[in-house]
């Protein structure tokens, strides 16, 4: 059952990527259905897609949203209210820790304070984001050594072109 689940959730994702991204308006999403679908199934898809209920967890810039946000919006009632007293002393905690980490000069991410609070998540699994989904598909996959490495070499190149540019503006004034 939760294998199927996790592929109709796949699926609505290759739906959306495929035939509603691209499109500006509704007609065009509408008239962009895929040959598998029928209309009637597909309208109320698209108009589903549309709403804010569903795109109220994405960013702007389209990217999914961090942990502690989807916590905050899986945890408030309609009205903005905290759903629960467990849920409430969270808020507090992650609220302190963020007010010490601004206080701090070190930059920390709302996630990592996310997991100070919360804990770890089991392998495999993303707290909040239903049966489907896994942390390869929310956050990327974790870059291996080499790749890292090879993307700090490019940044040190690059960054020693600027400076010989800089060097020689300099020179030229």
């Amino acid at each position: 059952m939760q294998l199927m689940g996790q592929k109709f959730c796949d699926h609505k994702g290759t739906l959306k990527l495929k035939y509603i991204k691209d499109c500006n308006t509704h007609e065009g999403m509408i008239k962009n259905c895929p040959k598998n679908i029928r209309m009637k199934e597909w309208v109320p898809f698209v108009n589903h897609t549309l709403t804010t209920k569903a795109k109220v967890a994405k960013d702007p810039k389209g990217r999914e949203p961090s942990q502690w946000k989807m916590f905050c919006l899986t945890h408030k009632r309609k009205d903005g209210s905290i759903i629960s007293v467990a849920t409430q002393q969270v808020v507090d905690e992650f609220e302190t820790l963020s007010r010490s980490e601004l206080e701090s000069s070190e930059l920390i991410d709302k996630d990592e304070i996310y997991h100070q609070v919360v804990g770890n998540e089991r392998h495999g699994r993303v707290r909040r984001y239903g049966l489907g989904p896994t942390p390869t598909s929310i956050f990327g996959a974790n870059p291996c050594l080499l790749e890292l490495l090879g993307k700090l070499t490019k940044a040190n190149k690059l960054n020693e072109k600027m400076l010989t540019k800089v060097e020689e503006l300099e020179k030229n004034r």
